[in-house]
């Protein structure tokens, strides 16, 4: 959906000026190129005007995208919504966005059936088949804000095996083929932290990850790289359960300062 700022300007300066400062390029020359997007003190104005400290500046940045055009009633659970942003808890096997073979089958069409007519961006993604918490932006400067937003996330996992204390993996990760990846120094520099928080009763050890890079399969490689792969993980572990139950794989929390409100936010499960 379109998104509406107003501005009350504090420093003389000029209109490209102030665009350039708060918009990214792509997003300000949308806005330049929408008739009626900007108004000055409540008209419109010709070319680039000086803007005077007391000026208000209102600017509405249209949705340029279509909505998604598939829509399952799928089952998701959505814990937070606001007019930028929503926070919603997906199952495991549930691609976040549509991919081959799941076109109908994903976390937007979920969202769409429950909000049609929106436009959705996905922007804390989680693999297919690990469950929990997503954030997805409502409008591209919602996008572009949490994007660039840093965001602390924590998972709980059950890893094969029994791990002897919490550790912390600092191994570079790349690209092998295809989706795998592995560590290899000639990867990206990438660190989690495991903390054990109990043992089950089959011999597996519960988790609590930190994350303080964002690589893909993050968890899952460094967790399989000190011999303990996720419960169920059938790419870097060998635990037939996975084709049944799911990979024990979950995002627990989300944590960032509002990019708009600039209040601290906190959401769990």
């Amino acid at each position: 959906m379109e998104k509406i700022f107003t501005f009350k300007i504090t420093d003389s300066q000029p209109l490209s000026k102030f665009m350039d400062k708060h918009f990214s390029a792509r997003t300000a020359t949308l806005i330049k190129n929408t008739p009626d997007s900007v108004k000055l003190n409540g008209g419109d104005f010709v070319g680039n005007p000086e803007l005077k400290e007391g000026d208000t500046l209102r600017i509405t940045v249209p949705e340029r995208l279509k909505p998604f055009e598939k829509a399952a009633n799928l089952p998701i659970n959505v814990i937070h919504k606001c007019e930028d942003y929503l926070v919603v808890e997906k199952p495991a096997a549930m691609p976040c966005i549509p991919t081959k073979g799941h076109f109908a089958d994903n976390l937007i069409a979920a969202l769409t059936y429950l909000y049609p007519g929106e436009v959705f961006r996905v922007v804390t993604r989680l693999d297919k088949d690990t469950s929990g918490l997503v954030l997805v932006a409502l409008n591209a400067p919602a996008h572009e804000a949490l994007s660039q937003t840093e965001i602390d996330k924590k998972y709980t996992a059950e890893l094969v095996g029994k791990l002897a204390s919490s550790v912390t993996v600092d191994a570079k990760i790349y690209r092998e083929s295809g989706m795998k990846r592995t560590v290899d120094d000639r990867g990206k520099p990438s660190k989690t932290h495991f903390k054990v928080l109990s043992y089950t009763d089959e011999g597996n050890t519960l988790c609590e990850c930190t994350l303080f890079t964002g690589r893909t399969h993050q968890i899952r490689v460094h967790s399989a790289h000190i011999g303990h792969p996720v419960v169920g993980d059938l790419l870097y572990g060998t635990d037939e359960r996975g084709r049944n139950e799911g990979q024990k794989l979950e995002c627990v929390s989300l944590s960032f300062v509002d990019p708009f409100s600039k209040e601290k936010k906190n959401f769990t499960i």
